[in-house]
């Protein structure tokens, strides 16, 4: 095992010992963790869609939550109303059914997986895991996974981001990282989607400097760091108020030959709103269009509106919803309340 493990440095880096006992503790952060934006989800096809409004799914999901618990009696009446099943079929319930009861939804996949001259799909598999990996259910998302093992069905990185994405939100950040290494005994190589996730986990997890030391170490397996990745870090690094970090952190973007999007200056313009910093963000904003070719339009504008009244800063939000009406940019409703609000709020009028 040790022999096997020395090939890969990314997983001596995430071996349990490393990551110390207070990751219990602060880990409790990754169970607001939102799904992340680099696991992609699974494409909702027409014949999905319309599988989804047949009477006989409705019925499913129905049956489903008149009953309060998993019973031999459910199960028959199961049984009566389907009396045949396929994939997209069970797909469409599970995705209904999660709305409401993600539980009930694993119940009813594990009931169809026993039905007679019924297996489950690959595609089923991978909509189960998505569902679960937007809950905290983990026990559910691995007993999924090793299911597939056992099958020998296909894997990838995006079916194991899902169980980390799972076990991240249920506060175990430690069994998240592991699954880095069950990855690696399946015989799966990392590549960029799954470290954006494990990025993502210990960011919100409040392990920046791990974040950080976990993606320095990509390149030593060939994973080169993306956009995501970084905005990732900055993300975290401005949650930590450490922004002087943060920006330096977009200089080594541009010198990496990974050009900053409008997500990354945005990250770092609203915390500089929050704290009023107002000529560091007009510095920032004439780095965004000098550096990375990328203007403020109405979006931007929008923003920095919405955050500096959302803080109090009235004054400062106003000027900036006068420069945005000046290069006759449109400002909704909500800019315009938003900024009524903040002078209402310090017992101002405009």
């Amino acid at each position: 095992m040790a022999g096997h493990l020395a090939k890969n440095p990314l997983l001596l880096f995430l071996q349990p010992r490393r990551l110390c006992t207070a990751a219990a503790s602060s880990s409790a952060a990754a169970g607001e963790l939102a799904p992340s934006p680099v696991v992609e989800e699974i494409p909702r096809d027409d014949d999905l869609a319309e599988e989804s409004r047949s009477r006989l799914v409705r019925d499913t999901c129905k049956l489903l939550e008149l009953r309060g618990s998993w019973t031999p009696k459910l199960e028959a009446q199961l049984r009566h109303l389907l009396r045949v099943l396929s994939p997209p079929q069970v797909r469409a319930v599970l995705r209904a059914q999660a709305q409401t009861d993600t539980r009930a939804a694993f119940e009813f996949f594990r009931w169809a997986d026993r039905q007679w001259r019924y297996r489950h799909a690959p595609e089923v598999f991978d909509e189960m895991l998505s569902l679960l990996s937007r809950t905290r259910l983990h026990d559910p998302a691995r007993r999924v996974m090793r299911l597939m093992i056992r099958r020998r069905m296909r894997r990838g990185t995006q079916q194991f981001a899902h169980l980390m994405l799972s076990y991240s939100r249920a506060g175990k950040l430690r069994s998240a990282m592991r699954v880095l290494q069950l990855m690696q005994k399946d015989g799966c190589a990392p590549d960029i989607s799954i470290c954006n996730v494990a990025v993502n986990v210990l960011v919100f997890a409040g392990r920046i400097d791990k974040a950080l030391e976990f993606s320095d170490r990509l390149r030593r397996v060939g994973v080169e760091p993306d956009v995501v990745t970084y905005n990732c870090l900055i993300k975290g690094l401005c949650s930590m108020r450490r922004v002087v970090e943060a920006l330096e952190m977009i200089g080594v973007m541009l010198q990496n030959g990974c050009p900053p999007d409008k997500i990354t200056y945005y990250t770092v313009i609203g915390f500089l709103c929050k704290e009023k910093r107002v000529a560091e963000v007009r510095s920032l904003l004439g780095r965004m269009r000098n550096d990375a070719g990328l203007f403020p339009d109405q979006v931007t504008y929008n923003m920095l509106i919405h955050v500096l009244a959302k803080h109090g800063h009235a004054d400062e939000a106003l000027e900036f919803l006068r420069e945005s009406e000046g290069k006759r940019f449109r400002v909704d409703e909500v800019g315009y309340s938003a900024v009524v609000h903040s002078f209402c709020l310090n017992g101002r009028r405009l």
